[in-house]
């Protein structure tokens, strides 16, 4: 079916599991014959991205890559990273919880350079830290199109904030920026609205479950809020310990 000359699939959603070897290979060459495909969803068990990392390669026309969930790692993550340079379309790219550390998340930086049609960044719940924050925002800096970044539930603290704020004040289209369950504290904050200050289209701010930011982080938000650059709709500080004098602190602005 998928060798046809009249099959057109556009999206395509996989569920694998207990994948062997032989499925593997059929999967990569079935793969390599849908030049029409736009979206793709894989789910699978075992380490089978490596041998399906260049047939995801061969889909030029994709905009979409879901691979959340599946025990990628940093040798599957250096897999996808080689073949990143060949979707020149691709304005999603979700790698949510898929195992990927500092190492992997500096190889998939080097990838990212350009994804120049790239819109949304999905790493939430992974095991990034500052280094692989530092190395995100070299990788990040040129994306001119990029509009969200997930990164929480990541190891990122004060340190890996302040190497990514400088990339992230040359985002012009960044719309959201989701930075929840981190290791942020009051200079982090501070380093992150410096950034973010200059990202005139930015509406929704996630910092919640930050529990490290006290009434100081949020003084340096409310200097933001009351910034005349400052587009802002949406801010989450649940489950932050501000107390009475930072909700104070938020007031003002």
């Amino acid at each position: 079916l998928f060798q046809s000359d009249h099959f057109c699939l556009e999206h395509l959603r996989l569920s694998i599991f207990n994948i062997d070897g032989y499925c593997v290979a059929a999967l990569a060459t079935g793969l390599e014959n849908l030049s029409s495909l736009k979206s793709l969803s894989l789910s699978f068990s075992g380490d089978s991205l490596n041998a399906l990392a260049s047939a995801i390669g061969s889909l030029r026309l994709l905009e979409t890559l879901n691979l959340a969930h599946n025990q990628i790692g940093n040798d599957g993550v250096r897999a996808i990273a080689a073949e990143l340079t060949n979707l020149h379309f691709l304005e999603v790219l979700i790698l949510s919880y898929a195992s990927i550390s500092d190492e992997g998340a500096g190889t998939l930086a080097a990838g990212l350079t350009d994804l120049c049609s790239l819109k949304k960044l999905y790493l939430s719940g992974n095991s990034i830290g500052d280094e692989g924050a530092g190395a995100l925002g070299a990788g990040l800096a040129n994306l001119r199109s990029l509009k969200k970044v997930d990164l929480s539930g990541n190891s990122i603290g004060d340190e890996g904030v302040s190497n990514l704020s400088p990339a992230l004040s040359g985002l012009q289209s960044l719309e959201e920026l989701y930075l929840g369950r981190l290791s942020i504290g009051d200079d982090g904050v501070q380093a992150l609205v410096e950034g973010i200050s200059h990202c005139s289209k930015l509406s929704k701010l996630d910092l919640s479950g930050n529990q490290s930011i006290t009434t100081l982080g949020v003084v340096s938000l409310s200097t933001l809020l009351r910034s005349d650059s400052c587009s802002l709709t949406e801010i989450s500080l649940h489950d932050i310990r501000i107390g009475d004098d930072g909700a104070a602190a938020l007031a003002d602005g």
